[in-house]
């Protein structure tokens, strides 16, 4: 699957300066050779980090391929048959565990039905705190309602003109409403 590494016969480095020695001027070459071989000697430790990490490396695979062949040296096969928990002979002991596996799975359902409940109760609170804000928000507005009505002597005074003379007035009033709307 892998493929061989390919071996140049020049690293990177060398082609680079090659090729920049060509298009420089001679003057710059001595500060250009300068820089080259510091990258060269930069690039020669990292290679030798690189190295000693790739070292290190392979090394811990190593180790931890020995770990796991002994793990699995130490693990012992598998049965691939399924062996019942309950003796053969104890069919008192199954059917409490039947019992019990019965009894946990209504419990289960009953702190289900509890946690809605709970929910549902709960929003019921919100919706009465809600309500008990409107409630005292209509109580404190009702004195200034009751404020603007028109007060009794005024109601009173409407009342004191006979039914003769309103019925009478009727008919006028009508008419002169009509006619304000109108213009």
């Amino acid at each position: 699957m892998n493929s061989k590494p390919h071996n140049f016969s020049a690293t990177p480095v060398e082609l680079r300066l090659k090729r920049s020695s060509r298009s420089l001027v001679a003057t710059e070459i001595p500060s250009v050779s300068q820089q080259t071989a510091g990258e060269r000697a930069r690039l020669e430790d990292e290679w030798l980090a690189l190295r000693e990490t790739e070292e290190n490396l392979r090394a811990y695979e190593a180790q931890l391929r020995a770990m796991q062949a002994d793990i699995d040296a130490r693990r012992q096969p598998e049965s691939t048959t399924s062996v019942s928990p309950f003796p053969a002979g104890e069919l008192s002991l199954q059917t409490a565990w039947d019992k019990l596996i019965r009894a946990r799975e209504l419990l289960d359902s009953e702190q289900a039905s509890f946690r809605d409940d709970r929910m549902a109760l709960k929003a019921e609170q919100v919706e009465l705190r809600r309500q008990q804000a409107n409630f005292a928000a209509r109580e404190a507005a009702l004195p200034a309602r009751e404020q603007a009505l028109p007060s009794a002597e005024s109601i009173a005074a409407q009342k004191t003109m006979s039914i003769m003379t309103r019925l009478s007035r009727s008919p006028f009033e009508f008419a002169r409403a009509v006619f304000r709307v109108g213009r």
